[in-house]
Formats: structure tokens, sequence, C-alpha cells
């Protein structure tokens, strides 16, 4: 929008992170490396896109599922 000097970007964010607390030993759990939950379950970071226009975006979709993985990395 040149008028108004704003752009409209449309992304798609790949995040992960360390949960220490998600952590477990896969051969205790019939080898189970890593498990889908739904986002709403666990901790999540905060994270924003400085300077937007619409404030603290993007948000996470609660149902979306998270993928969860024996050494504690989170998706």
């Amino acid at each position: 929008d040149q008028r108004n000097n704003l752009a409209t970007v449309s992304a798609y964010f790949d995040v992960w992170w360390l949960d220490e607390f998600l952590v477990w030993n896969a051969t205790e759990y019939g080898g189970i490396e890593k498990v889908f939950v739904p986002m709403k379950w666990i901790w999540k970071p905060e994270f924003y896109m400085y300077h937007s226009v619409y404030g603290r975006v993007p948000e996470y979709a609660p149902d979306a599922p998270a993928e969860i993985r024996a050494d504690g990395r989170v998706r």
C-alpha cells in the first residue's frame, strides 16, 4: 500500500525450541521417538514481528499439532 507505506506479507515460520521438561528415553517407551499433541497442551515461547502494524502476530492455532521429539525438541 504505497499511500500508507505498508507492506502486507504472508509467511510460514518453521520454529523449533528445546523444552527440557518434555524429554524422555525412547527405549523405555517402545522406541517412540516423537509424538504430536495440540499446541494448547504445551508451553510455547512468545514471538512476534517487530514493527508490525497489527501488534503481536503471529498467533498459534491452539489445536494445531506440535511435534515433540524424545530429546525435547518441539516444533
